[in-house]
């Protein structure tokens, strides 16, 4: 009984797991990055 209740939870947990909406181009600009040439403010990240 014990190794049919494991067997359940982990089907439970990974059926949680599965999205159910489809990916598009706009939540893929979520993950996008942008390219920068270090502090945008100037600074040394130093004090003095």
């Amino acid at each position: 009984m014990k190794k049919l209740a494991c067997i359940f939870a982990i089907a439970l947990f990974s059926v949680s797991m599965i999205s159910c909406t489809n990916d598009t181009a706009e939540d893929q600009s979520l993950y996008e990055t942008q390219a920068t040439d270090g502090n945008s403010n100037g600074s040394t990240g130093r004090d003095g």
